[in-house]
């Protein structure tokens, strides 16, 4: 995105073994990773769009999650979402629990409206995977 865009990107992660991933393999000063707990910094200042790449259904609370991206999206901007068509959520000895919560409805409660959505190549989410994972464009409403 840095390179065809000219932008700007900021990647948001819990984890601070994947922000350290992140910093290691997009060495370039358009790019820092944030701990979602310091969106805060953000929400004066709009960014023009969020990307969200099989994330939202690991996000324990998905209501929030989606709010603080409605809130650092300006009106009319725009999320690109890759992602289960449900939540999963880490559950003991390493395992995933789908709990069957709707994320391209929750999108849309969240205050966006889908724009386009459609299905994954076998080559980005093969087998299994790609049955049960969407790509979607939504619009800041």
């Amino acid at each position: 995105m840095i390179q065809h865009l000219k932008c700007k990107v900021i990647g948001v992660d819990f984890s601070p073994n994947m922000r350290a991933l992140a910093a290691s393999y997009v060495d370039d000063p358009n790019f820092f990773a944030l701990d979602p707990a310091m969106l805060d910094i953000l929400k004066e200042h709009y960014v023009d769009a969020a990307v969200a790449v099989w994330a939202l259904q690991h996000c324990l609370d998905l209501k929030e999650a989606i709010w603080d991206i409605w809130t650092a999206v300006p009106p009319d901007g725009s999320l690109i979402v890759v992602n289960n068509k449900t939540r999963c959520l880490p559950v003991e000895n390493g395992e995933w629990d789908d709990d069957g919560l709707n994320v391209d409805e929750m999108i849309q409660h969240g205050g966006f409206e889908r724009t386009a959505i459609g299905a994954l190549e076998d080559s980005i989410a093969p087998g299994w995977m790609k049955d049960a994972t969407f790509w979607a464009v939504y619009r800041r409403v």
